[in-house]
């Protein structure tokens, strides 16, 4: 596998139960280059529709900004955030 450094999730976190697959499909690619970073933007919807737990179960820290805070108005939709994830131990 080739060295990379960022991993990009565009519209991948839609089905809750499948969260948890992506989670560990993302934390195998990172294993290979511990200072890669996923990068994905998600639209909370519901409480019930979170990942936080998963950061904690697959050992991972979450950097989320709101992308009302640099996106125009008319882009941002509701309550839309963009994560960043990396290993905790990089």
């Amino acid at each position: 596998m080739q060295d990379f450094d960022l991993i990009i999730g565009a519209d991948v976190l839609y089905e809750s139960q499948s969260f948890d697959d992506l989670f560990c499909t993302v934390v195998f690619l990172m294993s290979q280059n511990p200072l890669s970073k996923f990068v994905t933007a998600y639209q909370n919807r519901s409480p019930e529709r979170t990942f936080d737990h998963l950061t904690l179960k697959w050992n991972l820290s979450c950097k989320v900004l709101d992308a009302s805070q640099f996106l125009p108005d008319k882009m941002v939709q509701g309550k839309a955030i963009i994560s960043f994830l990396n290993c905790r131990n990089s």
